[in-house]
């Protein structure tokens, strides 16, 4: 009788332990579903949205404001964000700060241009165009937006409407130093050699005025004394 009191006994032990088993295992699996759904959650959101999640967080940059009611401030902040998105080489964020500052505000020719620039380094040539048009269709005598399109016309290879792109941003900024220096540089392949010497010269006085990189201005100067050969100029 104690025998069979004791088989049983043991019997149920062994039932609860593989009870608790089979109970754990459902928990870790149900764990492990909810660990992937979160997982996946996470990766779908961009990195601005989970800026700002905890307040004791140290933020490099502002969670984007509500984009509602619809305000210029907003719209500036979000270009401002873009920008310094930008400049950190995270191009992604950038292109959402500045989509979200067009939104917001149609007519914001500088986000537009901002966001050429950006599709630019992200690769999408024709999307950067696209916002580039815009710009210049918003504000029609923008002078860094035509600077910019003439950079990517020549990049795309057409370098004879960039040039008229570039005549165009210094038409409308007589003083803009850079825009004559990718004119200069894109008339000399073309062949135009006494233009761009003309140009080279103007980027040459503009910058010793602003007070332009050293370095950059004697590499200029250098460039001009090649040209000058090619013409004769001694």
């Amino acid at each position: 009788f104690e025998k069979k009191g004791l088989g049983k006994a043991l019997i149920l032990k062994i039932v609860a332990v593989l009870v608790l088993f089979i109970f754990v295992g459902i928990g870790m699996m149900y764990g492990f579903r909810l660990f992937i759904q979160n997982a996946n959650l996470i990766e779908n959101l961009s990195p601005s949205a989970l800026i700002g999640d905890r307040k004791d967080e140290k933020q490099e940059h502002p969670p984007p404001p509500a984009l509602h009611p619809a305000s210029s401030e907003k719209a500036v902040f979000l270009n401002k964000s873009g920008m310094d998105f930008f400049k950190e080489k995270k191009f992604v964020d950038a292109k959402a700060s500045f989509e979200m500052a067009v939104q917001i505000d149609p007519n914001y020719a500088e986000a537009y241009n901002n966001l050429g620039l950006t599709y630019k380094q992200m690769g999408n040539l024709e999307a950067a165009k696209k916002n580039y048009e815009t710009a210049i269709k918003i504000k029609q005598n923008y002078p860094e937006a035509f600077n910019n399109y003439g950079l990517l016309l020549s990049s795309m290879g057409d370098d004879k409407k960039a040039i008229e792109y570039f005549k165009t941003a210094v038409s409308f900024d007589k003083g803009y130093a850079d825009a004559f220096l990718n004119m200069a540089i894109v008339l000399e392949r073309q062949s135009q050699i006494k233009e761009a010497r003309e140009a080279y010269k103007n980027f040459i006085d503009l910058a010793q005025k602003k007070d332009v990189d050293e370095h950059l201005v004697n590499e200029v100067k250098k460039r001009i004394t090649e040209v000058d050969r090619k013409i004769g100029i001694e």
